[in-house]
């Protein structure tokens, strides 16, 4: 299994578990492409364990109090100005890759976006009118699915315009005091116009200024995430292959707060996909970078006895979810 060009991440300090579980997930299926971490906050010692298993660049170009959900497209700038060239996959560092990007990779030579929706078609109508307004968009807003910026497969040359543009929006937005990060967690979130922010700006972009031929979406479970109608199951733990009752899967999206790897989360595990395949990422003998096991919070250790705790929690939830899911709105 190979890849056809580089995956791209971003992590600071507070990420570095999530972004070493990405790191190791792509080794471990075999892609070929390299793999790039921008650092936006990393300790040195982690940037030094990153670099055993990918090529740690600074930061470039990016206002230290921007948001962070406003980084990507510095991202994006960060490896252009370092040489990168050609389709890149950039990735959020919260999910793992567990098959083979290649096809996408081709589909963003011919000069496609590829992007996941943002989860079943349940929840892929979000739009708010007030995109128009705030973003100085001329409109309408044209009917598709709302997706998920986690994983973005493009080849930056072909979008250097739209990704100026969405450069441009992000910093308008952010200084604007439009959103607080914080405020993507509160129950208010699915209300609010740019509570996913660079996500936001960029699917009133994609709704508006882009033609529809130019993206290809994904089908929506080829994305594991957390929602009632994802049946995805790992089949092979020691090659993190992944399925679904619809097919083969092609990442395995953590998007709950706060993330199983911070303070607090061990009372609120919820996604065990991403759980269990983040576990077996940190501190295998086969992985290029290895997290120190004290560093590694004990629910997420890969023993028989934290495995059998991580099963006994999503039981004892599994009551309150049927409850929020079935009877309270969706996002």
């Amino acid at each position: 299994m190979s890849g056809t060009g580089p995956v791209v991440t971003f992590a600071n300090d507070r990420y570095f578990i999530g972004v070493a579980g990405l790191v190791n997930s792509l080794h471990v299926i075999g892609h070929r492409g390299g793999v790039i971490v921008v650092d936006t906050g990393l300790t040195p010692d982690q940037a030094q364990r990153l670099s055993a298993g990918a090529t740690v660049l600074p930061i470039a170009g990016a206002d230290g109090s921007l948001l962070a959900h406003m980084l990507k497209p510095a991202v994006v700038q960060t490896v252009r100005d370092h040489g990168v060239r050609g389709p890149i996959a950039l990735a959020d560092c919260d999910l793992v890759i567990t098959g083979d990007l290649g096809k996408l990779f081709q589909q963003a030579a011919d000069g496609h976006l590829c992007m996941p929706p943002d989860g079943p078609p349940r929840v892929q109508g979000r739009r708010f009118q007030e995109w128009l307004t705030e973003l100085d968009i001329e409109g309408p807003l044209r009917p598709m699915p709302y997706l998920n910026a986690g994983l973005m497969v493009f080849d930056p040359a072909a979008w250097e315009d739209e990704f100026a543009w969405w450069s441009r929006r992000c910093v308008q937005v952010a200084e604007r005091g439009a959103q607080r990060l914080e405020d993507v967690q509160t129950s208010a979130a699915s209300e609010m116009p740019f509570a996913y922010a660079d996500q936001d700006i960029l699917n009133a972009m994609l709704m508006t200024e882009v033609a529809p031929e130019r993206i290809h979406i994904l089908e929506w479970w080829q994305q594991g995430i957390p929602e009632p109608e994802d049946t995805t199951r790992i089949e092979d733990r020691r090659t993190i292959r992944c399925r679904s009752d619809y097919g083969p899967v092609m990442l395995v999206h953590n998007l709950t707060h706060p993330k199983p790897w911070l303070p607090h989360a061990r009372v609120r595990l919820r996604y065990a996909p991403y759980e269990e395949l983040l576990a077996r990422l940190l501190d295998a003998d086969d992985l290029p970078v290895r997290v120190p096991r004290s560093d590694i919070p004990a629910w997420l250790r890969d023993d028989p006895l934290h495995r059998i705790e991580r099963r006994a929690r999503r039981g004892a939830l599994r009551p309150a979810r049927w409850v929020r899911h079935t009877l309270l709105p969706s996002r």
